[in-house]
């Protein structure tokens, strides 16, 4: 069956957001909008905001935004696809439709799952034969039980070129289909010629969250020049940066527990599996992805980071943190032993222990702070403080969230036993080369409790861009968009990123706030004005009025930048009182042109 595609479009039309909502808070109208008490935190006064007319909410309290399919997956806790099934029983809006035979790529899918699962029977097949015996007693030397080999539908690739191409390669629909999924590949010297990719390996299938055999991944046996594992390449059914290794047998108790642990390779996931540690998944050959955690958000709350206990181990638990962080996702860290992994764990601890270790693990901020900081602190010279702020600082410039920015900033000042309030001047400033530290750390509590408020170039394009998407017409000022300076990272993305819809003849509405593809900071920032500027434009629907107002904001924009330069000039010390002048005199000429002429 294939999804209907015109069910979203007709929830939107058909199921009011203001509706919906109703079933789990009392909304109460006030003017344009809807108000209520947050369905997603505690509170007294009502600060969840409902726009009928964009079918959007926000709330102002904890940063919930979103569509009518948003709140479904974040009030349920459930992906996106069971967010379809249950506005379909709200609704009587069927979800699927029959498809016909003209859908080449569902049945073309259909056929690899088959064959997938064929190539897992011959390979399991091959583990309990004769010739299977050496991968047989390897998993049995590493403490691999047969429930666990049969559970994981472990199997063993023979070796040998020609093993798998006897088996299948007579039949050419299916040697088409084992190259399409790697499975065999062709001679780099004879075309038409092929061989078997996985050769003396023990295989372990790749499973979608419907249980369909979607790759595979094999370890080398016996001593090789080859790498000791590879994995099925990315194909029309397999994604292996989307995806996690054991997530259909770890979702249940994701779902539960609201927490994900993260390990290296297939042996990690299958012996703590066996110690009932059931929410333990891994990458699948990759560096963890932000699809792979924008993906694992719809079932948990926090991922616990569990890698090998060397420096490589390390250094990927660090670019698994900056990926969560990037994304939102709560994390911890386990720090195990020089040459330990979590296999070892499994094998050598009780299921008590390994949960002592697990409750022990890193705070997400304390291990990338010390690992992004090179475990500078307060009695640190000088010099290697200046080097850990400079790292701090390009860490914390990548973040979306700007309390996440405030929060690090913060701890860093505290870890070097430094001014919290110079740390957050010179990062807001830019100053990532030019810290001037000192020994001298007084905490203050009002930096505590402020969160970094956007700077008004920051909220300038913020609400240039809301506008854009309300007013399409302003896309004819796109040539002057693109000549500003973005001081967001988030604003410039979002800005190209609804410039090249438009250019593509793509819709660009209110709708593309509430985009898989943004960030949940993108889509909390962007929200709200959204909204705000709705009911703005609502009392001034006069599009010239409106239009001015949004080049006044191109104008604002350009000119504070400029300004900012000239700040900055007066504080140079290398340059002279003449360069000074010169700089800043031609600066000015600038800004009385545009506004002039703008």
């Amino acid at each position: 069956m294939q999804i209907d595609r015109s069910f979203i479009d007709r929830i939107k039309r058909e199921v009011s957001l203001e509706g919906y909502i109703s079933r789990f808070t009392k909304i109460e109208r006030r003017g344009k909008r809807y108000f209520a008490l947050c369905p997603f935190h505690n509170e007294k006064t009502p600060s969840f905001t409902i726009s009928p007319e964009l079918q959007l909410y926000h709330c102002f309290g904890c940063g919930k935004s979103g569509d009518l399919f948003k709140f479904v997956m974040e009030y349920e806790r459930v992906d996106f696809n069971r967010a379809r099934e249950i506005l379909s029983e709200y609704s009587g809006i069927p979800v699927y439709t029959k498809i016909s035979g003209a859908d080449k790529l569902y049945e073309e899918k259909q056929e690899l799952y088959h064959f997938n699962q064929i190539a897992c029977e011959y390979f399991v097949e091959s583990l309990n034969s004769d010739y299977g015996k050496s991968a047989r007693k390897y998993l049995q030397d590493r403490g691999l039980s047969s429930f666990e080999i049969q559970n994981f539908k472990i199997g063993y690739a023979l070796p040998g070129f020609n093993s798998f191409i006897d088996k299948f390669g007579n039949n050419p629909k299916q040697q088409e289909m084992a190259l399409k999924l790697g499975l065999i590949k062709e001679s780099s010297n004879q075309k038409g010629n092929y061989y078997d990719f996985y050769r003396n390996r023990v295989m372990f299938p790749i499973l979608d969250l419907k249980n369909h055999i979607v790759g595979f991944g094999g370890r080398l046996l016996g001593e090789s020049n080859e790498a000791k594992y590879i994995n099925s390449p990315s194909s029309i059914i397999y994604d292996k940066g989307g995806m996690f290794y054991n997530l259909p047998n770890a979702i249940e108790s994701i779902r539960k527990t609201r927490v994900a642990i993260l390990v290296e390779g297939y042996m990690d996931v299958i012996g703590l599996f066996s110690k009932r540690f059931e929410n333990v998944v891994a990458p699948l050959g990759t560096s963890l992805t932000q699809a792979q955690i924008r993906m694992i958000k719809n079932y948990a709350d926090k991922m616990v980071i569990m890698l090998d206990g060397d420096n490589a181990g390390k250094k990927a638990a660090v670019r698994a943190c900056e990926v969560c962080l990037k994304e939102g996702l709560n994390a911890e860290v386990v720090l195990l032993s020089e040459g330990i992994d979590p296999y070892d764990l499994s094998q050598s601890k009780s299921k008590h222990e390994i949960d002592e270790i697990l409750l022990n693990a890193l705070p997400l901020s304390k291990f990338l702070l010390s690992e992004t900081m090179e475990y500078a602190n307060k009695q640190s010279i000088p010099e290697k403080k200046k080097k850990a702020l400079e790292k701090l600082f390009s860490l914390v410039k990548e973040m979306g969230s700007e309390t996440d920015k405030q929060s690090y900033l913060i701890e860093g000042a505290k870890i070097l036993g430094l001014e919290e309030s110079a740390v957050l001047k010179d990062f807001s400033k830019g100053e990532y080369h030019s810290i001037a530290v000192s020994q001298k750390y007084n905490p203050s509590p009002k930096i505590l409790d402020k969160k970094i408020k956007p700077s008004k170039e920051v909220l300038c394009e913020r609400y240039i861009i809301a506008k854009v998407i309300l007013y399409n017409e302003f896309f004819k000022y796109a040539d002057k968009i693109w000549e500003l300076e973005f001081q967001d990272s988030e604003n410039a993305f979002l800005w190209e990123y609804i410039y090249t819809k438009f250019v593509n003849g793509e819709p660009v509405t209110p709708d593309i706030a509430s985009s898989s593809e943004l960030s949940d900071s993108t889509m909390e920032n962007l929200i709200p004005l959204l909204i705000e500027e709705k009911e703005i434009n609502l009392q001034t629907s006069n599009l010239e009025s409106l239009e001015s107002i949004f080049i006044g904001l191109i104008q604002q924009h350009r000119i504070s930048i400029y300004e900012k330069k000239i700040q900055k000039i007066k504080l140079k010390t290398e340059l002279s009182n003449d360069e000074k002048h010169n700089q800043i005199k031609s600066l000015k000429e600038i800004i009385d042109k545009l506004k002039k002429t703008f």
